[in-house]
């Protein structure tokens, strides 16, 4: 057992019956494992709900697990079908429900404040970038968007999302290069909206784009102040 990884050693004590190594194991992995559902799923509950079955799984399937790869690598692949399946059958039963179509328009409420307290208008020209973001990675097709979420948000390799993810190295790199560049056509569009008289985008032009738009947003904000007499 010496070789084995920490995570592995807690599952074989699971094994043996001692259900503190299961406690552990949860208390080890509940964050990473809630943060891929939320990211994929979209929905804080359903993220919960997500979290709780994929354990569950874990527990139940504790005697036939086999120390052979990295436990997190097996854990990350129960939660990526988990979620997989999740997303197909939600859409499924939206079918039937055309008024869920718009529950959760905003999925990616949550962001992360800046440490500089940033002004209002630059907060929220940073907050509707990420907006853009989200809805660009959302539009991808489930499994482009589930390699970009373990290689860029859970900081897998293309080797560790095979695995998770039953694949060949080989189709990870080609899942990873078609969303990026899906990503990258999105956000071109996005960011030529934000342009003056809707110009077109040179290289470089995405990252000054982005510069100027808080220098934008303060403009507008200085003009509708003047207006107002304030």
């Amino acid at each position: 057992m010496d070789g084995l990884d920490p995570d592995a050693k807690l599952m074989l004590r699971l094994q043996s019956g001692d259900l503190s190594g299961f406690e552990e194991l949860v208390d080890r992995h509940r964050e990473s494992v809630l943060n891929l559902a939320y990211r994929f799923i979209g929905d804080r509950v359903e993220a919960e709900d997500a979290l709780q079955e994929v354990f569950m799984r874990v527990f139940r399937a504790r005697n036939r697990y086999e120390p052979t790869a990295r436990f997190s690598t097996w854990l990350y692949r129960i939660a990526t079908n988990y979620c997989l399946n999740a997303v197909k059958a939600r859409r499924a039963e939206r079918r039937w429900s055309l008024h869920a179509l718009g529950a959760n328009g905003d999925v990616f409420a949550q962001q992360i404040a800046a440490p500089d307290q940033p002004a209002p208008d630059e907060d929220f020209a940073r907050r509707e970038t990420a907006a853009a973001i989200r809805d660009a990675v959302d539009r991808l097709p489930d499994s482009q968007r589930m390699a970009i979420l373990l290689n860029k948000y859970h900081g897998q390799s293309y080797q560790e999302i095979a695995a998770t993810m039953e694949l060949s190295v080989m189709a990870v790199k080609s899942l990873l290069m078609r969303a990026r560049v899906n990503l990258r056509e999105r956000l071109l569009r996005y960011l030529k909206d934000e342009l003056p008289g809707g110009a077109e985008i040179a290289p470089g032009a995405a990252e000054r784009a982005r510069e100027e738009r808080p220098k934008r947003c303060r403009t507008r904000s200085k003009d509708s102040t003047r207006e107002t007499g304030s």
